[in-house]
């Protein structure tokens, strides 16, 4: 059964990561350092996730934990417990975001789906960053994910959910999706 999906957040950087995960890490999976603006990332947390407990026992290594109470550069107090896995440092159209998360996914699916099932876990997203330009002809979009993701997604329990950033004209250009879409 999967877990319930909400989308809310407060997060706290990881100074040292081998503090988190305990010294039984058994992953080789990279540690990627958030950015200011990467907002690809997979998201757990819950008021009542035992963040610590999850990631000694996984091999899922986090770029950010943080637990209630804690605050971070200014952010407002977390009111609940949780971890960030940033899938990329760097800035990439929709579509190769799509094609990372489902290798991500795949790869991971038993620590993804143990992670969705795991007492205390309340939100469990895949959050992808979408930037287009706006013009003064611009009046709506859309935004789909690929059959590929949504089905390893569903497969997992993750809520794929997409973060649409508006350019006008000083944002990250190699984050613009001008192909609204379609194959890069």
């Amino acid at each position: 059964m999967p877990c319930t999906r909400r989308t809310a957040c407060a997060v706290v950087e990881v100074e040292n990561p081998s503090s988190v995960l305990g010294d039984g890490c058994r992953s080789s999976q990279k540690v990627i350092p958030p950015s200011s603006m990467n907002l690809f990332y997979i998201l757990a947390h819950g008021h009542s996730f035992d963040v610590e407990r999850f990631i000694g026992s996984s091999t899922l290594i986090p770029s950010l934990t943080w637990n209630v109470g804690q605050r971070s550069h200014g952010m407002v107090r977390a009111d609940t417990d949780g971890f960030i896995i940033y899938l990329t440092e760097e800035a990439l159209g929709y579509q190769a975001q799509q094609t990372i998360a489902v290798e991500f996914i795949r790869k991971n699916q038993e620590e993804l789906r143990r992670c969705c099932n795991f007492p205390g876990v309340d939100y469990f997203l895949l959050s992808l960053h979408v930037v287009l330009p706006l013009t003064d002809s611009t009046f709506g979009f859309g935004a789909n994910a690929n059959m590929d993701l949504l089905e390893a997604c569903v497969g997992v329990g993750l809520n794929p959910t997409i973060f649409v950033e508006f350019d006008r004209g000083t944002g990250d250009s190699n984050l613009l999706d001008t192909n609204q879409g379609n194959a890069e």
